[in-house]
C-alpha cells in the first residue's frame, strides 16, 4: 500500500471539510489543501486539529473566480508545489472538492488503487463541435469571465458584462473563430485522481495549457482531458467515474438524507456535493458510518 496526497480545494462549508479531513486522516494518507483567497475568514486552527495521523499542508492561497481560468492556473499551482516543494513521491494524488465527501472507509479506497496501480482515473466523453455540448467554451474567447466570475461571487452579476460578453461571442460566430479547429476534443470532471508521472506531464505543459485555456469559461472541465489525449498517457486513462455526481436533479445536485442507502451502496469511492443549508443529516450519516 502506497501513500496517497489528498489535493483539496474549498472556499466554503467549512463545517463539512473538517468532517472531511477528519474521514482523511490516515496513516497512508497526506492532506494539502487550498483555500480561496476570496475567503476572508478561516477557521485554520481548528482544521489543524482536525487531523491527527496525516500531515496536514496548506497551499499558497489564490484567488479563484467561477467559470474563468483561475480555476486551471490553481490546479496548475497545486501541481506545480507538489513537483517543486514536496519530497514525497505519493502512489496516488486525489484533487477533490471541499465539499466532498468518501463512501468507503480509506483502507479500501487505498486497497482499490492498488489493483489498479498506473490508471489515470480522468472521467470524460466524447462531444459532438457545437454549442449544445458545451464545446463552445473553449472555441470560443471570454475575455470577460474572470470579472463576471469576480461579480457572480459577490452576488452582483453585472447586466453590463452579459451584455458585453454574448456581443463578443456573438461577433466571433459571424466570423467563425474556432480555438480547437483540427484538435480532439471532450469534456469532464476536474476532480482527477492521477499519478506522480501524469501530474509531471501536466506540469509540463502549462505554457500550452494557458495558451490553449486562457479566456475560456468553464474549461476547468477541459484542459486535463484534452492535454492527457494528446499525451503518452492516453492508453491509462480510465475513464470510470469513482465519484458519484448527480447531474440529472440539479447542477449539480445536492444529497439529501433519503439518498443515504443510495450513495452507500453505489459503489463508488465518493460523493460530491454536500451543503449544511440543504440537508445537514446526510453528511452526519455517512460521516458517523465512517468513522466507526
Amino acid at each position: 500500500m502506497g501513500k496517497h496526497a489528498y489535493l483539496i480545494m474549498a472556499h466554503n462549508e467549512f463545517e463539512i471539510l473538517g468532517k472531511l479531513l477528519e474521514l482523511l486522516d490516515f496513516e497512508e494518507n497526506d492532506i494539502y489543501l487550498h483555500i480561496d483567497k476570496n475567503v476572508k475568514e478561516f477557521p485554520e486552527t481548528m482544521m489543524r486539529e482536525r487531523v491527527k495521523l496525516s500531515k496536514l499542508v496548506f497551499f499558497p492561497r489564490r484567488g479563484v473566480n467561477w467559470g474563468g481560468y483561475s480555476q486551471i492556473a490553481c490546479e496548475m499551482s497545486m501541481f506545480q508545489y507538489m513537483m517543486d516543494r514536496v519530497t514525497e513521491r505519493y502512489q496516488y494524488y486525489h484533487l477533490i472538492s471541499g465539499v466532498d465527501l468518501p463512501l468507503k472507509p480509506q483502507k479500501v479506497i487505498h486497497e482499490f488503487f492498488d489493483v489498479h496501480d498506473g490508471q489515470e482515473f480522468v472521467t470524460m466523453g466524447d462531444y459532438d463541435p457545437d454549442e449544445k455540448n458545451y464545446i463552445f467554451r473553449v472555441k470560443y474567447f471570454f475575455p470577460f469571465q474572470e470579472l463576471r466570475g469576480a461579480a457572480r461571487r459577490k452576488g452582483k452579476d453585472s447586466v453590463l458584462y452579459r451584455i458585453m460578453a454574448d456581443g463578443i461571442l456573438h461577433i466571433q460566430k459571424r466570423l467563425h473563430v474556432n480555438r480547437c479547429k483540427g484538435k480532439e476534443m471532450c469534456m469532464g470532471a476536474n476532480w482527477i485522481n492521477i499519478t506522480y508521472d501524469c501530474m509531471k506531464y501536466l506540469v509540463s505543459q502549462k505554457d500550452e495549457i494557458y495558451r490553449q485555456y486562457k479566456m475560456t469559461l468553464c474549461a476547468d472541465e477541459f484542459f486535463v482531458q484534452n492535454t492527457l489525449l494528446a499525451s503518452p498517457f492516453r492508453e491509462k486513462i480510465n475513464k470510470e467515474p469513482l465519484r458519484y455526481i448527480d447531474w440529472k436533479r440539479g447542477d449539480p445536485y445536492v444529497f439529501r438524507d433519503n439518498d443515504y442507502e443510495v450513495l452507500m451502496d453505489s459503489g463508488y469511492l465518493w460523493a460530491r456535493k454536500f451543503d449544511t443549508r440543504v440537508d445537514r443529516r446526510i453528511i452526519e450519516r455517512i460521516y458517523s458510518a465512517l468513522k466507526e
